[in-house]
């Protein structure tokens, strides 16, 4: 008996062992071989069809080369556990590995599989997808995305789960993923829908709740996609923040919907914050930045900044009966610039839209403390809503600025609430605007001459400020709506920082957006990967206007080790990484700050802030200085002591 059970408990102990292996296995497509057996770096696979057919047991890793590209979709088979994930990731010095899907369906593939974590790697070509993760069983968990690169993903979209990264059920099927976060995504061109989308459920999900579970996009960059630049639907515990996404909505004409920036549909108690949205279009409707989209609940949307879309800036929606009610939408400290560029859209929408079809409606919308700066080309109001509302919740439009070129602030709204806000209007209505305004029962009435104030509580004693005193208090922080530093010559740094050299080459005479930001492996590194998501941005729109940027390392680091983290984070070229001026812009304790200062070329402070922070704060105090960017609507050139430039 005692042999009997020795024996029983050897084989438990083996297949234990087995369960969780530490097994590497290595992919090299430029010089492996599909002969070895591919467990050290000298005895590597060769192709994707190899390292596709082996299915990896819990713990497993498989490594692509750096600097190789692999033709083909790789789909490895296998599922990880909570213990132990399967992880998918490169190995070695120099460019991240590059999976080419070319005609595939995908450059990467899982089907029904769970615990997977990618990483470091670039997928180029698939159709209609780059990656993609889908699959029929009723609950799929845990899947990671870290600092990949996915591109040129082409065909024409015939369904809105297509496009660069695209997480969702197979069509029909009753399954839900829950456990997922994207962290570090670049994603750009692409002819098919979506640049990342996460469909948490199918619409039958198996256990009847019809939403994913704790599903999060964060410090990713989304750009020239022809549909949704980011999407979460079907969510519960949902996380958008500290992305960006511009040149969205590119599909010439409207096959499969239309689209928007930075958007959550069927959500349930989701946050979407310290993004960025711009340059967005549409062949039909919407061509917004932010949408709290119908059947959304116990939604928060704050701290974001949209500006110089086709459509609106942030929009609230209720449709199809109640189950596609939006409840509870809470919209604060927000900015929206130079929205509604379309004479068709911003006629419908205003930069603030709330609307309702097919029997939906709203049940509780707070929209307060957002900063408004609205010049469409046409007369019309920057709040608008035609939507049917429900329930005892308030709807509050409240302690809000706008800035209204045209005087035109908010149509009639019955049903909303309007107390403490501020209205800043021109002294005369610009000419060339139309004369006549569209009324929400199709009318149209003369507004010429007329400043159009919402007919609510707070509007009867109020008279509009003037538009450019307002811009310049904005701007110089001291109405407290955008809440900026002032552009002050010497102006000092927060505690901790360190003064900058004279000679230091962080200067080198430009204006410089410089930050101290600390590597991936320490705890402190995801405020860093954020700020290095907004610095990029702000890069892409103001490096033509002579802006510079460069990031100085948190600690010492060697050639290989900033080459790495150069490589794994997808620097933009123009950031510069200097590690030899360290003691010039080093904070001296507390790197989980993540500090960003502006310097101008004498090498003065203008601006710094901690994280985190409004992308809209660093985009306005950088074009105070350097002007407007490429493709970007100018402001108003205002004549006073608070002048505008």
């Amino acid at each position: 008996m005692r042999v009997i059970i020795s024996l029983f408990l050897l084989g438990a102990l083996t297949a234990g062992a087995l369960a969780f292996s530490q097994s590497n296995h290595y992919l090299d497509c430029s010089a492996g071989s599909d002969s070895a057996d591919s467990l050290t770096s000298q005895t590597a696979w060769r192709t994707v069809a190899k390292a596709s057919s082996y299915t990896y047991q819990p713990g497993e890793r498989l490594l692509l080369r750096r600097g190789s590209r692999c033709d083909g979709m790789l789909w490895p088979k296998g599922s990880g556990t909570e213990q132990a994930p399967i992880h998918l990731g490169a190995y070695g010095q120099g460019a991240l590995p590059i999976i080419a899907g070319g005609a595939e369906s995908a450059g990467l593939r899982l089907s029904d599989q769970q615990y997977w974590e990618i990483e470091n790697l670039e997928v180029v070509g698939g159709s209609p997808y780059g990656i993609h993760i889908g699959g029929a069983v009723p609950v799929m968990r845990h899947f990671r995305i870290t600092n990949v690169v996915v591109h040129d993903v082409s065909g024409t979209p015939l369904t809105k789960d297509s496009g660069l990264v695209v997480i969702a059920p197979d069509d029909k099927a009753k399954s839900r993923f829950d456990d997922v976060i994207l962290d570090g995504v670049t994603a750009y061109d692409t002819s098919e829908w979506a640049g990342i989308i996460v469909n948490g459920s199918g619409f039958d999900s198996a256990d009847g709740q019809g939403r994913g579970e704790h599903i999060e996009i964060r410090n990713s960059m989304v750009h020239d996609v022809a549909g949704d630049g980011i999407l979460l639907a079907r969510v519960s515990h949902g996380v958008l923040e500290h992305n960006v996404a511009w040149y969205t909505g590119m599909q010439e004409k409207e096959t499969i919907g239309t689209p928007n920036a930075i958007w959550e549909w069927m959500c349930r108690d989701c946050r979407v914050e310290y993004n960025e949205g711009y340059f967005t279009d549409s062949p039909g409707v919407d061509g917004g930045v932010f949408d709290i989209d119908y059947g959304d609940e116990n939604n928060l949307l704050q701290h974001n900044f949209g500006h110089d879309s086709q459509g609106y800036c942030i929009s609230v929606f209720g449709a199809e009966g109640t189950s596609g009610n939006s409840v509870h939408s809470e919209i604060r400290h927000n900015t929206c610039i130079h929205n509604g560029r379309s004479p068709r859209l911003s006629k419908r929408q205003g930069a603030i839209f709330l609307y309702t079809w097919n029997r939906g409606k709203l049940d509780g919308v707070e929209i307060a403390n957002n900063t408004i700066f609205w010049d469409p080309p046409v007369r019309v109001a920057a709040f608008q809503s035609t939507a049917e509302f429900t329930g005892n919740m308030p709807n509050r439009f409240a302690d809000n600025t706008i800035v209204a070129a045209s005087g035109s602030f908010a149509s009639a709204m019955p049903k909303i609430q309007f107390s403490g806000n501020r209205y800043c209007a021109p002294k005369r209505i610009p000419a060339g605007l139309p004369d006549r305004e569209e009324l929400n029962d199709g009318s149209s009435e003369s507004t010429k001459g007329i400043i159009s104030f919402p007919a609510e509580s707070d509007s009867a004693a109020n008279k509009p400020d003037e538009l450019c005193g307002c811009l310049g208090e904005l701007l110089q922080g001291t109405a407290g709506g955008l809440r900026l530093h002032a552009p002050v010559a010497g102006q000092a740094l927060e505690p901790g920082f360190k003064a900058l050299p004279a000679n230091s080459n962080l200067l080198a005479g430009h204006w410089v957006l410089g930050a101290v930001l600390t590597p991936a492996g320490d705890t402190t590194a995801g405020a860093s990967r954020s700020q290095l998501v907004l610095i990029e941005s702000m890069m892409n729109q103001f490096a033509s206007l002579g802006l510079e940027s460069v990031v100085v390392p948190a600690h010492t680091m060697d050639p290989d080790e900033l080459q790495q983290w150069r490589t794994n984070w997808n620097f933009y070229p123009a950031v510069r990484i200097d590690a030899t001026n360290v003691s010039g812009l080093r904070k001296d304790h507390d790197h989980s700050a993540a500090p960003l200062v502006l310097v101008s070329p004498s090498g003065e402070i203008a601006a710094s802030w901690k994280y985190p922070v409004s992308p809209a704060d660093v985009w306005l105090q950088i074009q105070s200085h350097l002007g407007t960017p490429a493709g970007a609507q100018q402001m108003p050139a205002c004549q006073n002591p608070l002048e505008v430039r």
